[in-house]
């Protein structure tokens, strides 16, 4: 573990989502992000830290309750029953995932070089088979045809949050969304409403509002956003 390490032989390269798959993402030198990215480490390493945390070793008492009852810096979720702490992370072309169970001292890490989402899908997963449940097997939808009258009405800007839009286009009768900050994706029809991507753990939905405009919802990691057109 270490602080912007310089590349080696043995790096990891980093990918993000591209129309035709993925591809080989911007390089970022991670003194850009300092604290809230410039770490580089391991699964082994990352263990080591969550254990230490949750065993006071690195917090005061007053401050290890601030942080897991006031959510500071860490989610809170309760997989079958167990308290469990989170917290993931992201700079382009890489995506990590941390699970730790105080209480079983358990601890499910992910780390991903393909920027789209999967440690987030893949953590709770393992966090369940490592329970002794089986996990949910999500089968790929299958892509059907959209006559291009109705992906024509959905193209559009579609505010999701105040830093984050979804522009939607039409090209060669393919609906493409491309969010703030990312490459142009393709988006495959699973119904006349319903649209998922091939590179990212995402789909799109729209909906037409009862005054004839159309608004769309992102599901995407567990939430559902909506976002309006403008």
């Amino acid at each position: 573990t270490g602080y912007n390490l310089p590349d080696g032989p043995h790096s990891a390269l980093g990918y993000e989502p591209g129309v035709e798959g993925p591809q080989l993402s911007e390089h970022w030198d991670l003194s850009v992000t300092y604290s809230a990215g410039g770490l580089v480490s391991t699964t082994q390493d990352m263990q080591t830290f969550a254990e230490a945390l949750f065993d006071g070793k690195l917090l005061s008492p007053t401050s290890l309750k601030a942080m897991t009852e006031s959510g500071l810096g860490i989610g809170k979720i309760n997989p079958e029953g167990h308290t469990a702490y989170t917290h993931g992370g992201r700079v382009p072309g890489f995506l990590t995932g941390l699970i730790y169970e105080p209480d079983d001292r358990l601890t499910v890490i992910v780390l991903g070089n393909l920027d789209n989402g999967t440690p987030a899908v893949l953590g709770p997963s393992l966090t369940t088979i490592a329970h002794g449940l089986p996990a949910t097997v999500v089968q790929p939808p299958k892509a059907i045809a959209v006559p291009p009258e109705i992906l024509a009405q959905y193209a559009g800007i579609y505010v999701l949050m105040p830093d984050l839009s979804l522009v939607v286009t039409v090209e060669n009768n393919q609906l493409m969304v491309q969010a703030t900050g990312q490459p142009k994706i393709a988006a495959y029809a699973e119904s006349d409403t319903l649209f998922f991507a091939k590179v990212v753990e995402a789909k799109l939905e729209f909906v037409r509002d009862t005054d004839g405009r159309f608004s769309c919802i992102l599901h995407q990691g567990g939430r559902d956003i909506p976002g309006r057109r403008q």
